[in-house]
């Protein structure tokens, strides 16, 4: 139940603020397999979270590390709602 309570979604609710979808994001990566070791999740995990819309933000940080790993930079605001 303590997970539940700190886990809040990346919700891609809004264009106004020029937010990616979890499938930019996982795409920024480096794919759903860079993505999952990058977040230390497995790859089934990724492919559930670009097919539901929503990432946890929990892994944020880790988002922006692993993109920038990979040669592109974010910000929290292309992640956050």
């Amino acid at each position: 139940q303590a997970l539940n309570k700190h886990f809040v979604l990346i919700k891609i609710t809004s264009i106004l603020h020029n937010m990616k979808t979890p499938q930019e994001l996982i795409t920024l990566m480096g794919g759903p397999t860079k993505a999952a070791q990058a977040l230390k999740v497995t790859p089934q995990a990724v492919t559930n979270w670009a097919a539901r819309g929503s990432i946890p933000l929990s892994y944020a940080r880790a988002i922006i590390a692993a993109a920038e790993a990979n040669g592109h930079l974010l910000t929290y605001q292309d992640i956050m709602p």
